[in-house]
C-alpha cells in the first residue's frame, strides 16, 4: 500500500503491521523538496503530517519505504533528500523521476 501518510495514527499503523500490509510512504524528501511539489489543499504544508505518518510505521515495526517523486521543482534538494530520508529511518527509498521530455 502507498500513502501520503498524513493519517497514519500510531493505532493505524499497529493495525497494518498486524495484518502484515507493506506500506510505502511518499514523501519527497526533506522539507523543501516535499513542499516544492506536495502542498495540501489551500496551499498548507503536509511535510509534518507525512513525517509523523513515517515516525508512526516505524514505532510500529514496519520497515520504511520510501517513494520521492523527483521534479523540476525539486531536483535540486535531491542530495540533501535522500540523506533526509535515510536519516528519518528508510530502508529503500524509490526515486520516481517526473520530467516531461520535450
Amino acid at each position: 500500500m502507498t500513502t501520503n501518510g498524513t493519517l497514519v495514527t500510531p493505532e493505524r499503523a499497529r493495525r497494518l503491521k498486524a495484518l502484515d500490509v507493506q506500506v510505502t510512504l511518499s514523501l519527497d524528501g526533506c522539507r523543501a523538496a516535499h513542499e516544492a511539489t506536495r502542498p495540501q489543499r489551500g496551499g498548507r504544508s503536509s511535510f509534518d503530517d507525512v513525517v509523523a505518518g513515517g515516525h508512526n510505521l516505524l514505532a510500529a515495526g514496519l520497515g520504511l519505504q520510501v517513494i520521492a517523486v523527483v521534479a523540476p521543482e525539486n531536483v535540486r534538494w535531491l542530495g540533501e533528500s535522500v540523506r533526509f530520508l535515510a536519516e528519518l529511518g528508510a530502508k529503500e527509498i524509490i526515486l520516481n523521476p517526473a520530467f516531461e521530455c520535450a
